[in-house]
């Protein structure tokens, strides 16, 4: 486990800056906003965003400017934490950056099969990825064709696997989107691990795998929710990697009939006792239980284990979830949603 000394620097820091948080009125303040331009003028009283708004219009921001500007707090976030780790806490945050790699990369391949220009401006970006990235990440947000884009990921981790998939015929997004989460759950499944302990590799394991039993189970539903895929299409989507669900399991939910069966097999597998009893037969209950289980899983094991990989592992997902909810309440604010369903949309993903 790791020891008091290992992670006193770095766990003091995580205290401080998640006190930097929004709290739950702060929430409500922000949802109660009018306009977009009031809603970030709000955000700049916040000690967590005072300063990443400091110099902006924000009576000129647009909705990408916005985003962009809440994922660079993401990386000052990483960076600062990455300045009071240790080497083995760092080989940690390095097999962890590769999560900001992929959203990247996602996001430049979604704007180049829709036949459009990258739109983001990732020279803001460029001095984290070339601390802890071997992507050349304007290089990228330069290219104007996925040939192109491909090109310049030669020499890279992803280089391969991209040049595989596109050598496929009909290749879709959802195709390059799929191959590259499931590149990043079998390195961190395998490589993450293996530089921690042996206790900090179970509270790893605890909260990755139950990430991907779950979203494995999101995937089934909506599966067959929308898209009425037949059994066959659903298991080449599925993560191949097991935690707690069983392959018989795996293999019951898949082949269910329809959400109802779907549900029930649900009931007899490990999570059945994070599902409420009410649970309606739809995507959205799943969802929630989705938000609450891993909620429950960082916030559990950061309070158990204060001084070990558990308290980075739980910040980094509080953070993303953060950001989530003000990105969700300023796009809901920019459509006019009602301040009540704005609160409904937010507050409920907890």
């Amino acid at each position: 486990m790791g020891s008091i000394l290992a992670y006193s620097g770095i766990a003091t820091k995580i205290r401080a800056m998640q006190s930097r948080f929004l709290t739950k009125e702060d929430f409500h303040t922000l949802i109660s906003c009018e306009s977009v331009p009031k809603a970030v003028a709000f955000l700049k009283t916040r000690d967590g965003y005072r300063e990443l708004f400091a110099q902006c219009d924000e009576s000129s921001l647009h909705r990408g400017d916005i985003e962009q500007l809440l994922s660079l707090s993401k990386y000052y976030d990483f960076s600062k934490l990455y300045r009071f780790a240790n080497v083995k806490q760092r080989r940690f945050l390095d097999l962890y950056f590769i999560h900001y790699e992929i959203i990247v990369l996602k996001t430049c391949i979604r704007s180049l099969f829709a036949g459009k220009p990258i739109t983001t401006n990732y020279a803001a970006f460029e001095r984290f990825f070339e601390a802890h990235s071997d992507i050349d990440i304007v290089a990228l947000s330069s290219c104007s064709t996925l040939n192109e884009f491909l090109e310049n990921l030669t020499g890279t981790r992803y280089g391969p696997l991209l040049s595989r998939i596109a050598s496929r015929p009909g290749v879709t997004l959802f195709d390059y989107e799929m191959q590259l989460d499931l590149s990043y759950f079998r390195l961190i499944w395998k490589s993450g691990i293996k530089c921690l302990d042996k206790a900090e590799q179970q509270i790893l394991m605890n909260s990755l795998g139950t990430k991907m039993d779950l979203m494995n189970l999101l995937w089934i539903c909506r599966a067959k929710e929308f898209y009425h895929m037949k059994p066959e299409t659903i298991y080449a989507l599925l993560i191949p990697i097991r935690y707690k669900l069983k392959d018989s399991q795996l293999a019951a939910l898949v082949e269910s009939a329809d959400l109802t069966e779907f549900y029930s097999q649900v009931r007899r597998t490990f999570y059945s006792r994070f599902l409420p009893e009410d649970a309606r037969r739809d995507t959205k209950d799943l969802e929630a239980m989705y938000h609450q289980t891993l909620g429950r899983i960082h916030a559990r094991g950061a309070q158990k284990n204060p001084y070990s990989v558990a308290v980075i592992n739980a910040y980094f997902y509080y953070k993303e979830m953060e950001l989530h909810k003000i990105i969700t309440a300023i796009e809901s604010i920019r459509y006019g949603l009602k301040p009540k369903d704005i609160q409904s949309i937010v507050l409920g993903q907890s």
